[in-house]
């Protein structure tokens, strides 16, 4: 069940709205680019979107050995998800130490805690998500503050330190590996 906070009609616009947010950064950092990985039923309509800009590349699916290429390229990661709760990416993006702006939906805003680990923009807002961008942007020591605390988070989530807790919810002996 989608949840009632969240307008209906911007179910499937996510990339909509990065690429909305990006077009809005892009008016204040000319040099900006926008790097879109992933694929799915809608790569059509979003490269015709795209192609009404400059510095927009699609790398389509990617292989999990070349993640964190990516990611060491990135200056921010903008995850623009409207359900959604604990995505694997911006785990990876804690990970690699990148900045994160995303919106919040279902529990994301405990793993993302504004202005500590990332920061939180409302779901289908291109402005505000641009906003934050640029925020990070104009203010890198508050950039690098929030991706060092997001990288110790992202410890928090490694099967080394959830593993025993794990073993103990299914009832079994922790292992010592």
């Amino acid at each position: 069940m989608l949840d009632p906070r969240i307008d209906p009609g911007l179910v499937g616009r996510t990339v909509e709205n990065t690429i909305g947010a990006f077009a809005l950064v892009k008016e204040l950092y000319p040099d900006a680019t926008l790097v879109i990985a992933g694929q799915g039923s809608r790569e059509p309509q979003l490269r015709a979107l795209a192609s009404k800009h400059t510095g927009i590349t699609f790398l389509g699916a990617i292989d999990q050995s070349q993640l964190p290429a990516v990611y060491a390229a990135a200056d921010i990661f903008v995850n623009s998800s409207i359900l959604d709760n604990q995505p694997v990416s911006i785990l990876e993006a804690f990970a690699a130490g990148v900045p994160v702006v995303t919106t919040a939906p279902g529990d994301l805003r405990h793993m993302v805690r504004d202005g500590e680990t990332g920061v939180l923009v409302p779901p289908g807002d291109p402005r505000a998500m641009a906003a934050a961008a640029a925020t990070l942007f104009d203010q890198p020591e508050r950039a690098r503050r929030i991706a060092e605390r997001a990288r110790r988070e992202a410890e928090r989530h490694a099967w080394t330190a959830v593993r025993d807790d794990w073993m103990r919810a299914y009832g079994r002996e922790a292992v010592t590996a």
